[in-house]
Parts: structure tokens; sequence; C-alpha cells
């Protein structure tokens, strides 16, 4: 798997986050989450967000404390969803 972002001010932006379909299911995801998440807290980040679409994990970053700010319909393709979510660190 991959996962990518940088720490911004006050919070971590989640970039790229990828892994391979062979591998999903199996707790993978949810420990490279929480390793980058561990460094935004050393760095005394406050909340980390990400941009995500329903054909991708919306589900799977709920069930890691992801709530959703916002959602766009049809977006980026008619029929899907694009949503802006948060996970709040303190």
């Amino acid at each position: 798997g991959r996962i990518v972002g940088h720490v911004h001010w006050d919070h971590l932006s989640v970039e790229l986050f990828y892994i391979e379909a062979n591998t999903r299911g199996k707790g993978i995801g949810t420990k490279l989450l929480e390793e980058v998440e561990k460094i935004a807290l050393e760095k005394h980040c406050k909340y980390a967000f990400l941009e995500t679409m329903s054909f991708n994990a919306p589900v799977f970053y709920q069930k890691n404390g992801y709530n959703i700010l916002a959602q766009i319909e049809n977006s980026p393709a008619e029929g899907e969803t694009r949503y802006f979510m948060k996970k709040d660190f303190l």
C-alpha cells in the first residue's frame, strides 16, 4: 500500500491512499492510516482532512473515525459522489 500526505499548519492532509486489491480487507489500510495519523499527532495536528469518491472508500474512512463535512453529488461523474472528510484528533 501507499499513503501520501503532508502537514500544513494544524492539520494532516491525506492526498493519496492506495491499497492493492489483493490485500484489501486485511487491516493493512487501517495500519497505514494509523501510522500517518500518529506522525500528525507528533507534529501537533488537530485534525486530518481528505477527499474521496463514492467508488473509493468513504465507508472505510468512516469506520476509522472520519466524518463527512460536505459532498458533491454527480461528481466526478453522473451517479457518483465526491466526499470531503475530516477526523478530529482532540
